[in-house]
């Protein structure tokens, strides 16, 4: 077993178990985390490979505890390397962004598809800054208040003479 593999394994087995989650759903969202690195991945054949549907998995992953669990597993086996190749790739982004006359971002483009779990660990943890869940949304709403939910209460609030914050 490689050193980072060991370094990883150590990680992971510090990250709190929530309790409603089961032994199944704990071993899989490790097993789904390292495979995630791998090449070719795709959840469909994971699903299959593992011997469960791809229904359990999309439900499982409606589950807050869940997905929290599974988000800090596949944080801590992010090779180290490839975390620090991304935030050089958004420097650079940034840079080319900036200057004019740049077209070409195909370095961006293939470092986006080859890793797409360095990828989405930075999205979350920016919308998890942000105070969003991964829908962009506000954390602890449950839903987008209605348009005439919206207007009454800025009605509301004009009526009374406050300001909107």
């Amino acid at each position: 077993m490689s050193n980072v593999h060991q370094q990883s394994k150590k990680l992971v087995d510090t990250i709190e178990q929530p309790e409603k989650l089961t032994d199944q759903q704990v071993q899989l969202a490790k097993n789904f985390a390292q495979a995630r690195i791998q090449e070719g991945f795709s959840i469909g054949s994971w699903c299959s490979d593992v011997g469960i549907s791809t229904k359990t998995w999309y439900g499982w992953k409606e589950d807050a505890d869940f997905m929290d669990y599974l988000n800090q597993v596949q944080d801590s086996m992010l090779p180290e390397d490839a975390v620090q190749a991304y935030e050089n790739i958004k420097k650079k982004v940034i840079q080319l962004a900036s200057k004019q006359g740049t077209t070409s971002i195909k370095e961006v483009q293939l470092f986006n598809e080859m890793f797409p779990a360095v990828v989405e660990s930075d999205r979350r943890k920016q919308l998890e800054e942000l105070g969003l869940n991964a829908d962009g949304k506000e954390k602890g709403k449950e839903r987008t208040p209605s348009v005439e939910e919206r207007k009454a209460n800025l009605l509301g609030k004009l009526m009374s003479g406050k300001e909107d914050k």
